[in-house]
């Protein structure tokens, strides 16, 4: 057995590992950076990472409330698994089997409450060991001579499966839907996204700041993720020598010009959103803030954006509230009458 599911982990593994290693010197690129070291990483990074990633706290009195997220209170899975899973040690011949199964479950939960900053799908292992479970669960109550309870069981457990969660009432349902029909999909693209799918024309390129949901792109672009070099910032910036915090200015107006037209960008989105995002999480470069970009299109290097995505004042969080008066405020309008921040815009670069 240990021989078997060692060949399955380098079987399912080692190609990502190999990848690694050739593209980064790092196998587990970007973990383990103080151990293999890696390429486009360094030690300021590695701290932002490690910060962002790290579990956030060892408070034992979260762990109830961790464990109802898990068992009960998740969009991905029916409570019903968790109700039933307890049940499977009524299963005479199968108890044996069933303790190590929850055992296996336990590890999961403890691996991803220690290890991970605690995000949902990092327990997504946890459901079919629990599925597993409630079905002995399930058989058990046959057993047990209960069969009427396990009738209904089986019942709800169909029409929660095959019905409500296949019906709109759940959420936007589209496995049925024209493919095509969907390509143009405001419901499924990102504002940004769906803009330049539908406006750039042939020849055309978008430098996406903020926004690295490319999947449903159709036009050539550059981005960068929050962890990589911001692009605006190495194609119009440059860092001040020697200053805490950190400072920046913007390269000479014809550099910028041309660092832009050598790359073949002719727009610029930007995600304010996202940006939000990511300031109050993983941390995101100073250089990117509004009167920035309102200083390039000033300088005529950018055409006056096009905002495409507006949220009322009322509907952000203290938190996001508070990071928008102190960095982002320069996106803050008034649309109707009502006080609001700008999501996302498009800039034209000005030939």
């Amino acid at each position: 057995p240990l021989l078997a599911f060692t060949c399955g982990v380098v079987l399912a593994i080692g190609p990502w590992l190999i990848k690694n290693t050739v593209q980064t010197g790092n196998p587990v690129y970007p973990l383990a950076w103080t151990i293999f070291g890696g390429t486009d990483w360094n030690a300021e990074r590695n701290e932002q990472w490690r910060a962002a990633h790290a579990p956030p706290g060892y408070r034992l009195s979260e762990i109830p409330g961790d464990l109802a997220e898990v068992a009960g209170e998740s969009l991905y899975h029916s409570p019903l698994l968790f109700a039933f899973a307890p049940l499977a040690f009524l299963c005479a011949g199968r108890r044996r089997r069933s303790a190590w199964v929850w055992v296996y479950l336990g590890w999961l939960f403890v691996t991803w409450w220690a290890l991970t900053h605690r995000i949902d799908r990092f327990w997504l292992p946890i459901v079919p060991l629990a599925a597993l479970l409630a079905g002995a669960g399930l058989d058990g109550l046959q057993s047990r001579g209960l069969k009427l309870i396990g009738g209904v069981a089986v019942v709800a457990t169909l029409v929660f499966n095959l019905a409500l969660v296949g019906s709109p009432l759940t959420g936007l349902n589209t496995y049925l839907a024209d493919l095509e029909t969907l390509k143009d999909s405001e419901t499924i693209q990102p504002p940004g996204i769906l803009f330049l799918n539908r406006n750039l024309k042939p020849g055309e390129k978008a430098l996406l700041v903020g926004e690295a949901n490319v999947f449903d792109a159709r036009f050539p672009l550059a981005y960068n993720t929050v962890f990589d070099d911001s692009l605006l910032e190495r194609w119009c910036g440059r860092r001040i020598p020697d200053r805490s915090p950190p400072a920046w200015e913007l390269l000479p107006l014809e550099e910028i010009r041309a660092n832009l037209k050598r790359e073949g960008i002719t727009h610029v989105l930007v995600n304010w959103s996202e940006i939000l995002r990511y300031r109050l999480t993983y941390r995101y470069t100073d250089f990117v803030l509004p009167e920035r970009l309102d200083t390039l299109v000033q300088l005529g290097i950018l055409s006056p954006p096009e905002p495409l995505q507006f949220k009322a004042w009322d509907d952000f969080s203290g938190s996001e509230q508070n990071e928008i008066r102190e960095t982002l405020g320069g996106r803050l309008i008034g649309a109707g009458g009502e006080r609001g921040f700008v999501l996302q815009e498009v800039y034209r670069v000005v030939q």
